[in-house]
């Protein structure tokens, strides 16, 4: 289950609250006539990417059917609960080791699609993570078959790794 999202600077508020009561004299100060303050603040939110693998496949078989079209399609090989505060999003990085039985893969998540052959890392840019910068990122790949690939069960480890846009 995914960590609740927490500010890695819970102390900015309690800053903010001294430099205001400074800026209006300090407490129990009257001020006589009038008085003006100016505060200027600025802040620089740091760029956060949390993640947490929610499912994924470990196997697969592979038939006689999947043979002839020359492909196999693994519909959520990979669920994520992803978490950023980038406005650009993030990119998902994926690779599958080089098999005898694999030719090529092709990964989609959501409209980004990547091809390269197996062992390379396939760069996926995802611009939302969600609304309120969080949600569910299902990967899909589409696994070419190599000629001479025969049916029966296959382990299938797909690594993943995200950073922010």
């Amino acid at each position: 289950m995914p960590r609740p999202w927490r500010h890695p600077y819970p102390w900015g508020l309690t800053v903010l609250g001294v430099l205001l009561a400074l800026a209006a004299g300090g407490p129990g100060e009257a001020l006589a006539g009038r008085a003006r303050a100016d505060l200027e603040v600025s802040a620089r939110v740091p760029v956060a990417l949390d993640y947490a693998l929610l499912d994924g496949a470990s196997g697969l078989t592979l038939t006689a059917q999947d043979l002839a079209a020359g492909v196999k399609d693994v519909p959520d090989a990979t669920v994520l609960f992803v978490r950023t505060n980038s406005p650009d999003g993030f990119l998902l990085e994926l690779a599958l080791p080089a098999a005898p039985w694999l030719a090529a893969v092709e990964g989609r998540a959501g409209a980004a699609v990547a091809r390269g052959a197996p062992g390379t890392v396939l760069r996926l840019p995802v611009p939302d993570a969600g609304p309120g910068g969080a949600g569910v990122t299902r990967v899909d790949l589409r696994l070419h078959l190599a000629p001479g690939a025969a049916p029966g069960d296959y382990p299938l480890a797909v690594s993943v790794a995200l950073s922010p846009l």
